[in-house]
């Protein structure tokens, strides 16, 4: 997305936005003599670069997440049944012993 135009003599310079420049620059602008202040490829398409290269690493990771999050549900089930079998049994002994 080009945010103006500049016409200074024969070449043609376009101011581009922020995101498009290079962190020690504010503004850039487009033009044969200014390519390291800006970034020559799109965030979409570096993105789709990045995943494309890292593949196996975020499958990895995914499915790793998968298993630990199923690994924290047992357990929590386990905990909370565990608990609620203990309650069972003491409540019970108890409420016996003082209605006696």
């Amino acid at each position: 997305a080009v945010v103006s135009t500049q016409s200074t003599g024969d070449a043609m310079e376009d101011e581009l936005p922020s995101s498009c420049c290079v962190e020690t620059y504010k503004t850039c602008v487009y033009s044969n003599s200014t390519i390291e202040s800006f970034y020559e490829v799109g965030c979409k398409i570096a993105l789709q670069d990045f995943v494309k290269e890292n593949v196996v690493y975020i499958t990895v990771s995914g499915i790793a997440l998968i298993i630990a999050q199923c690994m924290i549900l047992i357990c929590a089930l386990k905990i909370r049944f565990e608990l609620e079998t203990n309650y069972d049994i003491y409540c019970v002994d108890d409420m016996q012993m003082t209605s006696m």
